[in-house]
């Protein structure tokens, strides 16, 4: 096995370790809501808004994983990883709302280092039509440029990575 192809299926492994299936009981609600919410406004949304919702919705479930990536990784020097990952969702809990009702520090704070907006807000906008083609290709543009990196880096670590003997 060559090692990219290892560290790609360490990868994957380390990703996928705690999988919950129950989980997508949150998926199915969230979709009932938005379902209940557009249903309830009375607003007519084009077969294309859904589709463009989905594909923006996918951007963000890949700039989280490579986020939640990147802090994985750190694992390999950091002892107490826990904390950072306990903060990682803390600040995801702050994307239950619009990051427009936030102050502009936080708003940037949480679109560009946190990719909260892309991976909840930016969805959204899609489907109450207020989605301009320049937030669509940043939203792509950071899922992708999220994930190489943290590829890279995982790769980088697993290379590296001595053991956790003492």
């Amino acid at each position: 096995m060559c090692v990219s192809s290892g560290t790609f299926h360490s990868q994957l492994l380390v990703s996928i370790r705690e999988w919950q299936a129950w989980r997508f009981t949150n998926v199915v609600l969230g979709l009932l809501v938005v379902g209940w919410a557009l249903v309830s406004s009375q607003a007519s949304v084009s077969l294309g808004q859904i589709v463009l919702s989905v594909l923006i919705l996918g951007c963000g479930v890949v700039a989280r994983y490579a986020f939640w990536l990147i802090l994985a990784t750190t694992s390999f020097w950091v002892i107490q990883i826990e904390s950072l990952i306990n903060l990682f969702e803390g600040m995801f809990a702050v994307g239950r709302w619009p990051t427009s009702i936030y102050p502009g520090w936080l708003r940037a704070l949480l679109t560009f280092l946190v990719p909260v907006a892309f991976a909840v807000t930016v969805p959204a906008e899609v489907l109450a039509a207020r989605l301009n083609s320049s937030t669509l290709a940043l939203a792509v543009g950071v899922s992708f440029t999220l994930f190489l990196p943290a590829h890279l880096l995982w790769r980088w670590g697993v290379r590296r990575y001595s053991g956790a003997s003492a």
